[in-house]
């Protein structure tokens, strides 16, 4: 495995017409200029070998915006425990005691912890006696695994902190954004929320439910954070980039615009005889944008707004 993502890099490395570019400087650049396909064959003519193929991974049938949190049996008859990290961020005290939790409670030489694609961990290798103790030591930590479904999937990129392409702080307004949408609006269906400082997307804002994209905006006279938000991204049988729904929202207002979006979600979505409910990234294609803008607005902002502002600085 390392020799293929050690000839990976060196694909890349080799574009020399895309790597010198600093606002292409990717390998997803690369892969939408010439195709996954070329960049698979490229790979396997390196490697000197063919790769198992599956056509399947390029479009995964039913890939909604959803984590291996909780409990779960694995394939061999032992568990993995799932823990979401509030928008991934831990600590180091917190590191250390998942570690030696995973040794104590893993199958004797097999305790293991995994990252998700949404920032949460996962102890595996867990027998069915040892899960109950473990959940309740993770609880222990600050990172239970039946946590509200909004800290399962709100991901976060680094931001301003520590990024120097990022354009507004991110952990923070995140925290802000989370602890907001856990008191204040319920779920009961899953709806990814990506944080990110700037259009590089490393938080992958522009295939979350609702992405947010950080750009700085005048609000009450003074430059403040502020993001784009945009919905209905999604991966699947039927992948799209998220439509920019709104621009230049105010950190500290972002909250209550996707709490005001996602409360008419959920008074206006369609549940089926059998109880199953619209998918966030169905409903925002059900409806026209004008309509969803009229559902995100709050007393403090709405979508013309911002127009006001930069007339009035």
């Amino acid at each position: 495995m390392p020799g293929i993502f050690l000839e990976a890099a060196r694909i890349f490395r080799d574009s020399d017409e895309l790597r010198y570019k600093r606002g292409h400087a990717r390998l997803k650049y690369l892969v939408a200029e010439r195709g996954w396909q070329w960049v698979r064959d490229e790979l396997e003519r390196r490697l000197g070998y063919e790769l198992e193929h599956d056509e399947e991974i390029v479009n995964p049938v039913g890939a909604l915006h959803t984590d291996h949190m909780g409990v779960g049996e694995q394939a061999d008859g032992l568990y993995y425990v799932g823990a979401a990290v509030p928008r991934g961020r831990i600590t180091g005290e917190q590191m250390a005691a998942v570690a030696e939790l995973a040794e104590r409670f893993g199958a004797e030489g097999r305790g293991e912890i995994r990252l998700s694609q949404k920032q949460n961990l996962l102890v595996v290798n867990v027998p069915k006696g040892n899960v109950e103790a473990l959940s309740k030591e993770l609880g222990g930590i600050g990172l239970p695994p039946g946590a509200p479904r909004w800290r399962e999937s709100l991901i976060s990129c680094t931001g301003a902190q520590f990024c120097n392409l990022a354009v507004v702080e991110t952990k923070e307004r995140a925290r802000e954004v989370l602890e907001h949408l856990e008191r204040e609006v319920e779920i009961d269906s899953p709806i990814m929320v990506s944080v990110t400082g700037c259009p590089n997307a490393c938080a992958q804002h522009q295939i979350a439910d609702i992405g947010l994209s950080g750009i700085p905006v005048m609000h009450e006279g003074k430059k403040v954070d502020g993001f784009n938000i945009l919905v209905g991204g999604c991966l699947g049988e039927n992948p799209k980039f998220g439509v920019e729904l709104v621009k230049k929202v105010p950190g500290r207002l972002v909250q209550r615009v996707i709490g005001a979006l996602v409360g008419n979600y959920k008074a206006n979505r369609i549940v089926d005889a059998d109880g199953e409910v619209e998918a966030f990234s169905d409903f925002v294609m059900r409806h026209e944008a004008g309509q969803l803008r009229q559902w995100a607005a709050i007393p403090e902002w709405t979508a013309g707004a911002a127009k006001k502002e930069l007339r009035q600085a």
